[in-house]
């Protein structure tokens, strides 16, 4: 895979960066059409674009057009890193075949079930990957070729594009490190790095930077000049795909939108924020589920020893602990005619999102 590609633009020209896809080519159309992308505009993909989602083979032909019109440049995404990998790696195929039965499980769907529906053949435990892949490695040629040359890095001067984080941008020091070191870079705006100029990445949920409410918005570091804007699409139920909006020659002057496919209603009664709210990550997700009466359960969580009320949809079994992630109990401050998209539809209430924050809302609410 390529590294670093320089590309110079005109001054005023907009660049929208997307990243974190995950097979929702869906979503990534409707949000497209929100924004009303041209030709004009340069659309930087920061990576991850498959696997997570429904249409993985549909997110990643929507790229290879893209790219071909010359209209958006791709990056690559630890995703399209291994998978690529384990594609072409006729040793990887057992491993191959155990990941993807389990986004299967997950998700539904995976890359290689999509790739084996087009050619007709049921993917699933009783499959031979060593017969399948050369079929899918010759079929899909164009696929895998479009994975193998994503560059990693995109720097347009103003603006250095990057999946995970990088710890400088110096260029010589970068084409000495691991590629998959700045794919997969967790935390990456928490990480002390500072830059001299404004870096977009994604990889990373950035609901997960905040410990009392999840925010699915563009988290926006103007003392490090980072800005992450993956919004969880495809990793938990309130998920969202962003698009960060720039100007080239205009740097640090941002706007941005976003799309998901979650159900709306109209808020009747007015309610007020809640302070001192605990949002359950999911480094830390591990509960004890103290009661479950319908539809929640009454969990403490152990990290912090607070108590909250959660949907009992979102608890769930790992090697026998109990855990609960993108929790929170905060109340959503409301009025009447706000709109509020439905995470889940509870006895307790709803626990939805407005503008992109996560909480409860308790009131009356009619269909949208």
């Amino acid at each position: 895979m390529r590294d670093i590609i320089h590309m110079k633009l005109l001054s005023g020209r907009r660049i929208i960066a997307v990243s974190d896809i995950h097979g929702h080519a869906d979503v990534f159309d409707a949000l497209m059409k929100k924004i009303r992308f041209s030709e004009d505009d340069l659309l930087v993909i920061i990576g991850d674009m498959i696997e997570c989602g429904p249409d993985s083979l549909g997110a990643l032909r929507r790229a290879m057009e893209l790219v071909r019109r010359g209209s958006a440049i791709a990056l690559c995404g630890n995703w399209e890193h291994f998978f690529y990998e384990w594609f072409m790696d006729d040793g990887a195929n057992e491993a191959l075949k155990a990941r993807c039965l389990q986004l299967m499980e997950e998700d539904g769907s995976c890359l290689v079930s999509q790739m084996c529906r087009e050619l007709g053949v049921d993917f699933g435990e009783h499959t031979v990957m060593a017969e399948i892949m050369p079929r899918i490695r010759r079929e899909f040629s164009r696929e895998l070729e479009f994975m193998a040359n994503l560059p990693v890095i995109l720097d347009t001067g103003d603006y250095f594009f990057v999946h995970g984080g990088v710890p400088a941008l110096d260029e010589e020091a970068l084409r000495g490190m691991d590629q998959y070191g700045m794919l997969k870079n967790d935390c990456f705006a928490d990480s002390g790095v500072c830059f001299d100029r404004w870096v977009i990445v994604g990889h990373w949920p950035v609901s997960l930077y905040d410990a009392c409410m999840p925010n699915s918005a563009p988290h926006i570091n103007g003392e490090k000049r980072i800005v992450s804007i993956d919004g969880g699409m495809g990793k938990h139920r309130s998920g969202q795909l962003n698009a960060l909006m720039l100007r080239a020659g205009k740097p640090g002057e941002f706007s941005w939108e976003h799309a998901d496919f979650l159900p709306r209603v109209r808020a009747l009664d007015m309610q007020k924020g809640s302070e001192n709210p605990l949002h359950i990550r999911w480094y830390d997700r591990q509960v004890e589920v103290l009661s479950e009466k319908d539809d929640i359960c009454r969990v403490r969580h152990l990290a912090t020893g607070r108590e909250m009320d959660v949907p009992s949809g979102m608890i769930w079994s790992m090697n026998g602990e109990m855990c609960a992630t993108n929790a929170t109990d905060y109340r959503l401050p409301i009025r009447p005619g706000d709109m509020i998209s439905v995470i889940i539809e509870t006895s307790m209430g709803i626990y939805g999102k407005r503008d992109s924050v996560t909480g409860w809302y308790m009131g009356r609410y009619e269909k949208a």
